[in-house]
């Protein structure tokens, strides 16, 4: 055996990395977990509001067997599609490890570093989704991280750097270079995924010509592409600490409570959640982000947006796998339907915008008949679809292969949001994906979703042809999955012309009409 590591009888694992040794615990199916290994100090006191500082060493052999404390205290809302816990605790900055071959220095395998969702406010790298199980026993290291959400990770206070968050995500992967050969995976080799909120910082780093050197190739699954402008996070700012009756020193200082700090995030998210600014941001003309905390433009760390960025060549010899859920964002609408009424879809869209022929257009490409249902597919196309598709169409020599889930929940109806994790992750058939993916989900869709993914981290190829910008085309995953030119067609949105619609009589517009 590698005396790198140590097995017991009672299927322990210890490993030794550079800042002390940990205690893992072995499966029945083979699989070593390692949880709540820090990557920095605790963020707490005056470092909750600074840069992630390195992580000092311990002496004793650190209990990795249980999942550590999260950042995330408040879950995401009453009802999530995903099981995250919150776990008590101050040491937050921590990875999660999964792996078949522990102190392997010679087995050198992939490694999947994992990224969470949540809005940027919300998450946690310890849901029982994330373990990564089904790709440790394809021989893939896993790493699941954390970082600081919300106010603590990316609300504007004067002083402290901005983006913390996106520092800590920073930290996580230069851990990974340093110790991931521990665990039998290669530095070279780091493949980095992310989902929602976890997809934009997939996009974020992939962007980042500073941070090229720490992984290899990247996976956006529903991503929030896009930075906050920064006059944007200033106000934000302001507002939070107006709202919570504190100033920018105290928090410097780490002497506001935490829990003041969650009330005041969540008023100020709130003053932001009704429906005049769901239907602004859905008819919004750029892919600024569309969250109330995220990525700032700061102009030092962020000098630009990532699509600019990509636009330049940033990031373009990484192979890239990107695509969305076909619904995303649908359902966010459903609770606006007694408030828009019996509005019809191509009113609704004209009085916001649209050219009379786009929309009609729009809404027959969409079968949108509502306001309702054309509010939840312009969040959906504004948000997710149309910035996947305008990515997809840069040329990039590393390569990008578009995809887009189709499949319908049993329970929703819909291809909504976080429906493709279960069958990426392969735990489409256990009982904690059931309330989202019934209880007879197509064994098949999860083997070709999972082989796919397990395929591009292995290879830099999921199995389907790239796509051509000039002739776009991707997987469309469903109960029988296929490839398909432009499977992004219907969210080709025209930009509002909103001054434009006043005087236009109702087919001069043809030109911005949907090809």
């Amino acid at each position: 055996m590698n005396p790198a590591s140590q097995r017991s009888e009672s299927d322990d694992v210890n490993v030794t990395i550079s800042t002390g040794k940990l205690a893992g615990a072995t499966g029945s199916d083979g699989v070593t977990m390692f949880y709540g290994i820090p990557f920095a100090e605790p963020p707490v006191g005056e470092r909750q509001f600074a840069a992630p500082e390195p992580r000092s060493v311990w002496r004793d052999v650190r209990d990795a067997r249980r999942p550590g404390p999260t950042p995330q205290r408040r879950p995401f809302s009453e009802f999530s599609t995903v099981p995250e816990p919150s776990i008590a605790g101050d040491d937050t900055l921590l990875v999660n490890v999964a792996t078949t071959a522990p102190g392997d220095l010679e087995a050198r395998m992939p490694v999947l570093v994992w990224i969470h969702g949540g809005g940027y406010f919300a998450g946690s790298p310890s849901s029982p989704w994330y373990r990564g199980d089904a790709f440790a026993r394809d021989g893939i290291v896993v790493v699941s991280i954390s970082y600081r959400l919300g106010v603590v990770g990316f609300g504007d206070v004067p002083g402290v750097p901005a983006n913390r968050g996106v520092r800590d995500w920073i930290a996580a992967l230069e851990w990974v270079q340093r110790e991931i050969h521990v665990f039998g995976g290669d530095p070279t080799r780091v493949t980095i995924a992310g989902q929602s909120a976890g997809g934009g910082a997939v996009m974020t780093l992939l962007g980042m010509e500073s941070q090229q050197h720490l992984f290899a190739q990247a996976i956006a699954q529903s991503p929030a592409i896009g930075l906050i402008e920064p006059d944007t996070a200033r106000e934000r700012g302001r507002r939070v600490r107006q709202i919570g009756g504190f100033d920018a020193e105290r928090l410097r200082r780490g002497e506001v409570a935490e829990a003041a700090i969650l009330d005041a995030q969540k008023a100020a998210m709130d003053a932001e959640a009704d429906l005049a600014s769901q239907i602004d941001a859905a008819f919004r003309d750029d892919l600024a982000l569309g969250t109330a905390f995220g990525p700032v433009r700061d102009g030092e760390l962020l000098a630009e947006q990532t699509v600019e960025s990509l636009r330049r060549g940033v990031g373009g010899s990484k192979p890239l796998l990107i695509g969305t859920t076909h619904d995303e964002f649908v359902m966010t609408a459903w609770g606006a339907q007694d408030l828009l009424g019996s509005a019809d879809a191509v009113d609704f869209l004209v009085a916001h915008g649209l050219a009379p022929r786009s929309a009609r257009d729009y809404a027959a490409a969409n079968e949108l008949t509502a306001a309702h249902e054309a509010l939840g597919r312009m969040t959906t196309d504004t948000t997710f679809r149309r910035p996947v598709r305008e990515v997809a169409g840069i040329a990039r020599p590393g390569g990008t292969w578009l995809y887009d889930f189709r499949w319908s929940s049993p329970a929703f109806g819909i291809a909504m949001h976080c429906i493709d994790l279960p069958f990426m992750w392969g735990v489409a058939d256990e009982e904690s994906a059931r309330a989202l993916v019934g209880d007879a989900p197509p064994a098949d869709l999860m083997r070709t979703m999972h082989d796919a993914w397990v395929a591009f981290i292995r290879t830099g190829d999921p199995g389907w042809p790239r796509n051509r910008s000039a002739q776009p085309l991707g997987m469309v995953f469903d109960v029988e999955s296929r490839v398909a030119p432009d499977p992004y067609a219907q969210a080709r949105i025209p930009a509002p012309r909103r001054e434009a619609r006043l005087s236009a009589a109702p087919d001069s517009e043809g030109t911005e009409a949907l090809a």
